[in-house]
């Protein structure tokens, strides 16, 4: 397998990854009207991805931002800890999709350093 061909194939798996990992987020949320409390969604949460409390609102948090068509077809390329940080503040979001459009490489680092 040539080089360009491994690239390729990371970059569909990454799309996939941030697709599922959107729509856990989106299954975890429609669960919750099922339960009185949250540590019982929570704990149903858990038997059945087996992640924990953090992991659960990660899920969610991303489902919530991206869910609604803001979600660029550039942002699946960053992984979903980045994601997760870009989710958190709306201007930080825009200004990652505008230097992903312009070639910028946008990681850990580059939200680190374009945080208000």
């Amino acid at each position: 397998m040539k080089l360009d061909e491994i690239g390729k194939e990371l970059s569909k798996l990454a799309n996939f990854e941030v697709e599922v990992y959107i729509k856990r987020g989106e299954l975890i949320f429609a669960a919750k009207e099922y339960f009185s409390s949250a540590t019982e969604w929570l704990s149903w949460s858990k038997n059945y991805l087996g992640t924990g409390k953090a992991s659960h609102y990660k899920y969610v948090t991303l489902y919530k931002c991206f869910n609604n068509g803001t979600f660029g077809k550039e942002m699946k390329i960053l992984s979903t800890q980045v994601l997760y940080s870009l989710s958190k503040d709306e201007i930080l979001r825009n200004k990652a999709r505008v230097a992903l459009n312009a070639g910028v490489k946008v990681d850990d680092f580059w939200v680190k350093n374009n945080q208000s």
